[in-house]
């Protein structure tokens, strides 16, 4: 079984905060509900896996910030002073850190962020977004505002590989944690019930997460047709996962791999 890696404070930090306090021109204050939730963030992901590999999840639709607010925010760049300021109470191993994510964090939604715009005589005009476009850009703010919602969406397999693709840039040692907590989840239930199989939606979804191709088994097929459709792969199966595919998986993806490839 591979070990969990540590969760880089910065990245504990900014899951914690979540995104809204880093565009905002007010300088926020850091609660000790928020202190917790970074002290207690293995807690919640432990819980989160084994929720998820029993089928313990319910998936919601967090809302995102308005849109033209959002947009301005957006528009105005990253406020070094502000994220200054407000994680100014907290010592320098952990705001060092944490405003180097912070920034990633802006950068990577700003870039998102949709400004579609046309050409006129006098130079570009910009619209507003197509609601196409901010359905694409609200499911990405959810996993960086909130990175432990990606358990949500794979719990029916909803996850998509941008969302995934994201957390794994902008939290790249907390994404390693979640693969080798995953994997002690599924380890656990298995100890438990040689039987056990991961839930069908659930199994979909990690495998959205770890970028490993859908196996589907003739007892699962009616899920297929409606919610994989998208996947658009001739009944891809463990044998189809090239050798390139499965050496660019991490450890723990790799070990994930065996047991949930069947």
């Amino acid at each position: 079984m591979t070990e969990p890696v540590a969760i880089d404070v910065g990245e504990r930090f900014a899951c914690a905060l979540g995104a809204q306090c880093i565009l905002t021109k007010a300088v926020e204050r850091i609660t000790a509900e928020q202190k917790k939730r970074a002290r207690d963030l293995e807690k919640s992901i432990a819980a989160a896996c084994k929720s998820l590999v029993n089928g313990g999840l319910e998936l919601d639709w967090p809302d995102i910030p308005k849109q033209k607010q959002l947009a301005a925010d957006l528009a105005a760049g990253f406020s070094v002073e502000q994220v200054q300021a407000m994680i100014a109470p907290l010592p320098p191993d952990v705001s060092l850190p944490y405003m180097a994510v912070a920034s990633r964090e802006f950068e990577f939604l700003a870039t998102a962020y949709p400004r579609p715009s046309f050409n006129t005589l006098a130079g570009p005009v910009e619209v507003d977004p197509q609601s196409t476009d901010m359905f694409r850009f609200a499911g990405l703010w959810r996993v960086i505002d909130n990175p432990l919602y990606v358990f949500d969406l794979m719990s029916e397999g909803a996850l998509l590989r941008n969302q995934a693709n994201a957390v794994r840039f902008v939290f790249p040692s907390l994404s390693a944690y979640f693969d080798a907590a995953i994997q002690t989840a599924i380890t656990d239930a298995k100890s438990k019930d040689e039987e056990y199989e991961v839930p069908y939606p659930a199994d979909a979804g990690i495998r959205d997460w770890l970028g490993i191709p859908i196996v589907v088994k003739p007892y699962q097929a009616a899920y297929v047709e409606g919610s994989k459709r998208r996947e658009n792969a001739p009944n891809p199966t463990k044998a189809n996962l090239s050798t390139e595919s499965k050496n660019s998986l991490s450890a723990a993806q790799s070990s994930l791999y065996a047991q949930v490839g069947r």
